[in-house]
């Protein structure tokens, strides 16, 4: 079983790299293949530009993805959890002021639609595939901001509604996909020894 739920990981970052490379990020690779430092550092694909990206492909719900955000480095980047939900439904997860930073992008190129937006405060029994599935199903652009009581808030979207906000950044020379992912880390002793 292990190694079955291994291979549908690496599967769903072989798709995801996929995704990001058909959107102008034509390096992406899956950080297995390319640093074991950033797969430490719980990144799982690189040159990903401003973006640092792990994926979860996991039947679990309420994913901790609050942990994952946390554990990944905060190297100036906007931290990313893709979520694979049994197999189906895809979800992005990022911080709230991560989210606010690349909306306010949007709004100063004027790309920004209408949205819907639901805020939940709530700890235990919180299922965010529901509430799409159930409240949101067929409403575009949607985003749910929940408030993680002791740690923070955080913004849910469909998989599909985030990368077309970064097709939309990309496409109008707001974010450059080509930037290097790697120039922009921090120096510090320990990435040094390692470039």
């Amino acid at each position: 079983m292990g190694n079955r739920n291994r291979q549908k990981g690496h599967d769903y970052e072989r798709e995801i790299r996929l995704n990001f490379i058909g959107l102008g990020f034509e390096e992406c690779m899956t950080s297995r293949y390319a640093s074991t430092y950033y797969d430490d550092s719980k990144i799982d694909l690189v040159n990903t530009g401003c973006f640092h990206v792990q994926c979860k492909n996991s039947i679990a719900m309420p994913l901790a993805y609050h942990a994952f955000l946390d554990e990944m480095p905060d190297w100036n980047r906007y931290n990313i959890v893709f979520h694979k939900y049994r197999g189906k439904r895809q979800y992005c997860i990022l911080s709230f002021d991560d989210f606010m930073e690349i909306v306010g992008m949007l709004i100063n190129e004027n790309l920004l639609s209408n949205s819907t937006s639901e805020e939940i405060t709530n700890s235990r029994n919180f299922n965010y595939n529901k509430i799409f599935k159930e409240e949101l199903d067929g409403v575009e652009n949607a985003a749910i901001v929940h408030t993680k009581p002791g740690y923070g808030k955080y913004v849910i979207l469909r998989k599909m509604d985030f990368l077309l906000v970064v097709k939309k950044l990309v496409d109008n020379k707001v974010i450059d996909p080509l930037e290097s992912w790697l120039i922009a880390k921090p120096s510090t002793p320990e990435s040094e020894d390692i470039l």
